[in-house]
């Protein structure tokens, strides 16, 4: 199994675990947070040819997206055609509204232990990126995430999945200790990751990031700008939730956007 597939399966596997452990109800709803309130021009929805999400990111220039690795890499871990990548752009509504384009090319960022990649778009968007960091974050810092991952889960272990959110959906908490967030098997994070706590939610499930929310970015807003500090990567096996850094890769983002 490559690096890339573990990364999609320790996403999904927290909850598939907790709720063999749990049989627990549904949860509140990311899951949990709530329907977006605010304007995020500069999000995106990854999606298959036919229109299905299967990941979120971020619009940083005017033709490039930050985004997992895991979403654009196949099994193999070699990248997938940008071309059937579709990119909806600017719409709080994944089936509607906003810009679309396509992917032109996809760059994996070459360090192994990044979950990162960056998706050159065919034609530049007409929407506001977000701004890329200047300082990376600290644990306590309070931050948002946004996207169309599940927002609720199945009552018991073998039930279908209700289908994911169409509106999109913001969950605000804070960073914690790394030292707080191990894998699955109690590995710790890599250096450029960043932690984002799981909620309580209003049953047993926690508020946090789920499957379909891979991609999508960890955000803070100073004098009305959004930053993106990071792309969901997976959870822990406490739920939280893992993101690659943009800080730590922004030597590599800025090459790459410079060479492009």
């Amino acid at each position: 199994m490559t690096y890339t597939a573990k990364r999609r399966t320790f996403l999904v596997t927290g909850v598939s675990v907790a709720m063999v452990l749990a049989g627990a109800a549904p949860a509140a709803a990311i899951s949990g947070g709530k329907q977006a309130t605010g304007v995020y021009p500069f999000m995106a929805s990854l999606q298959q040819s036919d229109g299905t999400h299967f990941c979120g990111g971020t619009l940083i220039r005017p033709q490039w997206i930050v985004t997992a690795k895991h979403c654009v890499l196949d099994r193999d871990g070699n990248p997938k055609d940008p071309a059937k990548i579709r990119v909806r752009l600017g719409s709080d509504n994944r089936t509607q509204g906003g810009e679309i384009r396509h992917g032109a090319r996809i760059e994996p960022d070459p360090v192994a232990d990044s979950d990162l990649a960056l998706l050159k778009l065919d034609t530049p968007s007409r929407r506001t990126p977000a701004a890329l960091p200047r300082t990376e974050l600290s644990p306590g810092d309070a931050v948002r995430t946004i996207g169309w991952g599940d927002h609720e889960l199945p009552e018991n272990p073998g039930d279908p999945w209700p289908p994911p959110p169409i509106q999109l959906r913001q969950l605000d908490s804070r960073l914690l200790d790394p030292a707080r967030c191990l894998g699955m098997s109690g590995e710790p994070m890599s250096p450029g990751e960043l932690c984002m706590a799981a909620l309580p939610g209003a049953g047993k499930w926690p508020q946090t990031t789920r499957a379909g929310d891979s991609g999508g970015p960890l955000l803070k807003r100073a004098n009305g700008i959004w930053t993106v500090h990071g792309a969901v990567s997976r959870g822990t096996r406490d739920q939280h939730g893992v993101y690659g850094s943009v800080h730590g890769a922004l030597r590599w983002i800025k090459d790459t956007l410079r060479r492009n």
